[in-house]
């Protein structure tokens, strides 16, 4: 049976709140049901702003949500106090600059803008002149250049200005940087005012103006002073510039100092006397005393073109580091003469004379205590990183380019200009090395003292050591280079002075330098003659003296294979021969090949080698290719001597100095010996004599030069 409620009518009252909360119900609102604040939203981010210092700046975010929102902007993290859609400065500072970001919050939540950045420029200042341009002095046909320096905010704009007159003044086309260059400038140029002007919204600065002085072609300028030289056939050449101050009375055994500068023009129009030495004649004992201890010199020829920055040649004279001299005369020429040089290049030829003998090489305890570490000697050798520092500040002033230098050097020059590589101190004043008949030696330092002080002891009876300098800087030079001996006698190479490895000047020897890698790696030409020691050598050799000689220079287990390399042969002619062979290859030859290996071992040294053979006509042939003989051909001043002017030079004379200039000028120019029209010159590989054959012809294609012999003279080292 079911129970059943009996109906009863619902009050008014009763249903109408029944209705009202359905009501409700359907439209979401009423009760827990209905939903809360919406939480804000970014619709626009604050943007980057830049401003100059004390303008207004203004950061702005967009943002969406139930109200109230609530802003706090930060900079860095820092809260900076705003409770507004837009952080506004009214006048920023450059403290104010910084990343900027808001936080955007009401009771629903947060979100926090991307950051924005605003950039505050200190406030532009005017432009000021901040260093002046300097007048210069340059000679016809050279480059001109000024600079000068300018401040201010905004960076300013600059522009260089000219003038004739110094009253109407034009803008130089192209000239907005802070160097104006004036190419192959003339006499018109003379008096040329110029000036630089920098502007910015802060007004204008202009600099005081330098004056353009433009000398006559035969006139340059040096850091000393003017000098004037003199022209010749295809160029100018100025003799005798100063590079050092003289070596003479407290400066005798020091360093070379700057020399003193002078007013006016400086005639350099004849060489300067030579180092103090003794002269002697051919195979003789007895030398007479040549120079002046006044000597520090170098000679410049350029030619007569207006190509700025040609390559530069500096040579370096031989002598056995006890004779020789820039003005150096041979078959009625003079040698080392630049004119030809310079002129078919085109090149730019220098020429220093330097210490030698005793005044260049002493090594004794009593120098040891003046100098700062404590060593002596090489003062020769500081005289040539002298003149290769002139080289560096004055060669562009007359025509050379200072990053294009090749050193080189012939004889004693040639080890000169290798040892150059071992030399800290002439690191970057040259790029490329050539050596002739010479390679990298050093002697001994111990020896060189000890033969130093007896040398001193034998001029000085001083107590002290102290004393014996004082009193060797007090006698004459004539003196001191009277005790000198003929290095040449007898056809073996005699060092009394030379070169040391002192540790300072030459910290390494060259074995050591050049196996470990610590010397002043640059591209290399290297070689010798066939027949180097032929003018040294007795005239009239025998059979028996040949025997003799290898006798008292080779060890006796090794004589037997030195017969057999070297035959003396039946005829004294056939001994000569013999005799001079020996001596080339022990004295150059093996060493040439043991230097060229040493330095071509590294990439950054690359070796070309060379082999002179060819020899001159008439009763020169006799002689072979003598030391020395390839120096006619690289002045190209063979044309020069008494031997072309008795109709002797023949047409392979003519191509061979044809082709050794081109090697050497193009070597000089492009650090490789690459001569237009010329054979190619392969440079030396490893394991490999590769090597260029200078006969009456040119072959690139040689390898090995007297290769058993040259392996003998390796063995008994």
């Amino acid at each position: 049976m079911t129970f059943r409620r009996p109906f009863r009518p619902l009050g008014l009252a009763r249903t109408l709140g029944l209705l009202l909360a359905t009501l409700l119900t359907a439209c979401g609102g009423g009760g827990g049901s209905s939903s809360g604040p919406v939480a804000p939203a970014i619709t626009s981010q604050p943007a980057a702003l830049t401003v100059t210092e004390g303008q207004a700046a203004s950061l702005t975010v967009g943002a969406t949500g139930t109200a109230p929102l609530a802003y706090q902007w930060k900079k860095g993290g820092t809260n900076v106090g705003s409770n507004s859609a837009t952080f506004s400065l009214a006048a920023a500072q450059v403290a104010d600059a910084g990343s900027y970001t808001v936080t955007v919050s009401n009771a629903a939540g947060s979100v926090t803008s991307l950051p924005a950045a605003l950039t505050v420029n200190a406030a532009g200042a005017g432009p000021a002149i901040t260093a002046q341009p300097a007048d210069a002095v340059v000679t016809t046909g050279q480059a001109a250049v000024f600079s000068a320096g300018a401040s201010g905010t905004p960076a300013p704009a600059l522009q260089w200005q000219t003038s004739l007159d110094g009253t109407v003044w034009t803008d130089v086309a192209g000239a907005t940087s802070d160097t104006c260059r004036f190419s192959a400038v003339t006499l018109a140029d003379q008096g040329r005012r110029v000036r630089l002007r920098a502007t910015n919204a802060g007004g204008t600065a202009t600099s005081a103006a330098a004056v353009l002085q433009v000398l006559p072609l035969g006139q340059a300028v040096t850091g000393a002073g003017l000098v004037q030289g003199q022209a010749f056939t295809g160029g100018y050449e100025f003799l005798g510039i100063p590079y050092a101050a003289p070596p003479v009375g407290a400066l005798r055994w020091k360093a070379p100092a700057d020399p003193a500068p002078w007013a006016g023009l400086l005639a350099t129009q004849a060489f300067k006397p030579r180092c103090p030495q003794l002269q002697f004649p051919q195979g003789s004992t007895t030398g007479t005393p040549l120079g002046d201890e006044d000597c520090l010199y170098l000679n410049v020829w350029t030619p007569d073109v207006s190509t700025p920055s040609l390559p530069v040649l500096v040579f370096l004279h031989g002598g056995a580091h006890q004779q020789g001299g820039p003005d150096e005369e041979a078959q009625g020429a003079q040698l080392y003469l630049g004119r030809h040089l310079a002129a078919r290049g085109p090149a730019v030829v220098v020429t220093p004379e330097f210490r030698v003998g005793p005044l260049g090489y002493l090594v004794h305890p009593g120098l040891e205590a003046e100098s700062a570490t404590a060593t002596a000697g090489n003062y020769g050798v500081l005289d040539q990183i002298k003149a290769l520092a002139w080289v560096k500040a004055n060669i562009a002033r007359f025509g050379g380019d200072p990053a294009r230098v090749l050193v080189f050097g012939q004889s004693a020059g040639a080890v000169d200009a290798g040892n150059l590589l071992l030399a800290p101190a002439a690191a970057g004043l040259f790029q490329r090395v050539a050596m002739e008949s010479g390679m990298p030696v050093l002697g001994g330092y111990a020896a060189a003292r000890t033969a130093g002080s007896a040398w001193a002891s034998s001029l000085s009876s001083a107590a002290t050591d102290a004393g014996k300098i004082a009193e060797l800087r007090a006698l004459s030079w004539q003196t001191l280079v009277a005790t000198e001996t003929n290095p040449l006698a007898g056809g073996i190479v005699s060092q009394a002075w030379q070169p040391v490895q002192d540790g300072t000047v030459f910290p390494l020897g060259a074995d050591a330098a050049f196996a470990s890698g610590a010397f002043n790696k640059v591209p290399v030409i290297i070689g010798s003659t066939a027949d180097e020691m032929s003018l040294s050598a007795p005239a009239t050799v025998t059979p028996a003296q040949v025997d003799a000689l290898i006798t008292a220079y080779v060890p006796s287990a090794y004589r037997a294979q030195a017969r057999t390399l070297y035959p003396a042969g039946t005829t004294n002619a056939e001994a000569r021969n013999a005799y001079v062979q020996i001596l080339t290859d022990a004295q150059f030859t093996a060493g040439v090949r043991r230097a060229a290996r040493a330095i071509g071992a590294w990439p950054a040294s690359p070796v070309w080698r060379y082999f002179f053979s060819h020899t001159q006509a008439g009763s020169y042939a006799s002689l072979g290719a003598y030391h020395g003989i390839d120096l006619f051909y690289v002045f190209n001043t063979l044309e020069d001597t008494t031997y072309a002017k008795l109709g002797l030079s023949t047409a392979a004379d003519a191509g061979v100095a044809q082709a050794m200039l081109a090697y050497w000028t193009a070597f000089a120019a492009q650090g490789a010996p690459l001569a237009s029209g010329q054979p190619a010159w392969p440079a030396q590989q490893a394991g490999q004599d590769a090597y260029l054959a200078i006969g009456d012809t040119l072959d690139g294609t040689q390898v090995g030069v007297r290769t058993a012999q040259c392996d003998f003279w390796d063995a008994l080292r």
